[in-house]
């Protein structure tokens, strides 16, 4: 049996964390709706508060739709990898909810792999998931079939070098 390997991202596809996002915006600046509008010192705060794992704990839901198509994946025995660009914390902290929550639906949750962000890897997200999707490639041998993520500009880069990329929504 041919298997190939599936790649959710985390936050955005299997969580959404829109309000953990907004709310780290109203901290680090009450006028601002984006990351962008923020100054250099209202970005730390942001960041401080977006990688809280107890906002991520109560604030963050997750996408049923994603854990279903995730489940089906795993019904059929295909290889499904988490790929965060967030850190060990936070990864942790919303894995316990999808966990939580498959138990409830009677999902088959089992990741065969876990992957997020080193503090230190300060790569953009299109940069470092095409470099963690090469090293997937390179150590388990089996192509991927498919990526789902949320942002545009990494879905651009995963189909310029020939990965089969689908833009969460």
């Amino acid at each position: 049996m041919f298997v190939l390997v599936i790649i959710f991202d985390l936050e955005g596809v299997l969580i959404d964390n829109s309000k953990r996002y907004k709310y780290a915006i109203k901290k680090a600046d009450p006028k601002a709706r984006d990351i962008d509008e923020l100054s250099p010192r209202a970005r730390k705060i942001f960041w401080n508060n977006f990688f809280n794992p107890d906002l991520a704990r109560k604030l963050d839901k997750v996408n049923l739709k994603a854990l279903k198509i995730f489940n089906d994946y795993v019904n059929k025995g295909k290889k499904v990898i988490i790929l965060s660009g967030t850190r060990k914390e936070i990864v942790e902290t919303l894995i316990q909810k999808l966990k939580e929550e498959a138990k409830k639906h009677n999902y088959q949750f089992k990741p065969f792999l876990v992957i997020w962000r080193n503090k230190k890897d300060l790569r953009k997200a299109p940069e470092f998931k095409l470099s963690k999707i090469r090293e997937i490639e390179s150590l388990i041998g089996e192509e991927i079939e498919i990526v789902y993520d949320d942002n545009s500009e990494t879905i651009e880069k995963l189909r310029k070098n020939n990965i089969n990329a689908v833009l969460w929504e």
